[in-house]
């Protein structure tokens, strides 16, 4: 008696075939994949940058710490403008990363100082940054409290003369006290404080400019040592 032979169903037969996706899954789990990605970048920036943040304004604080032991020793505070009698050259200094700086050298920048340069407030807080180191590295206790300051003390720049920089690699401004009506004016930038105090212009390296600014307001991603508590 002859075998019967039955067909496989066509049923069964589509289930064993693999089915290929289709250009547009595709493209759309790419892109699913792409914003996924994006999220995770995005997360991970800006745990970076907080972080960051935080710890410029450890640095600000430690700084404005060393200002104040200044004053109690000295009696007066850091005058980084330069109405001092202080002439801020390598002559009388030895913080300075190159023993070889001639003696000519001044803590003097200027609009020409390469990429670190970009505007008068660039200026101020370079020039104020450096005098600061200068005058308190003199002192062995002063020294020894602002090398504590881990990797905010270093000479970027290299102009032989050491600065304090933000975690995001700025200049920290330093001020004597400002206000916005008498005859400093480099200082205009910053927002009005009877007390010395540290600056950072944070995250994007941008000043506020507190006497230009029509609405009064200052950059939300500056930091000043006069508002940690």
């Amino acid at each position: 008696m002859p075998m019967c032979h039955s067909r496989p169903s066509e049923s069964s037969h589509r289930r064993r075939v693999r089915r290929a996706f289709t250009l547009i899954e595709l493209l759309t789990t790419m892109g699913i994949i792409s914003i996924l990605l994006g999220m995770v970048a995005g997360a991970m920036m800006y745990a970076k940058n907080s972080a960051r943040t935080e710890a410029t304004k450890i640095i600000v604080a430690a700084a404005n710490g060393v200002s104040t032991e200044y004053e109690v020793v000295y009696d007066v505070a850091v005058d980084p403008t330069g109405s001092t009698t202080e002439d801020w050259s390598a002559a009388l200094t030895t913080n300075s990363n190159e023993p070889d700086v001639p003696a000519s050298a001044i803590i003097e920048h200027t609009l020409d100082d390469d990429q670190f340069i970009f505007d008068d407030a660039d200026i101020y807080a370079a020039n104020s940054s450096e005098r600061f180191i200068w005058a308190v590295w003199r002192n062995e206790v002063m020294r020894t409290m602002i090398q504590g300051i881990t990797g905010s003390i270093k000479d970027r720049d290299k102009n032989g003369f050491l600065e304090l920089r933000d975690s995001f690699e700025h200049f920290v401004a330093y001020s004597p006290g400002v206000r916005h009506n008498d005859d400093v004016t480099e200082d205009d930038f910053l927002p009005e404080h009877p007390r010395p105090y540290f600056a950072s212009p944070g995250r994007d390296g941008k000043w506020g400019h507190a006497k230009n600014d029509p609405t009064g307001q200052e950059r939300v991603d500056n930091i000043y040592s006069f508002d940690l508590h």
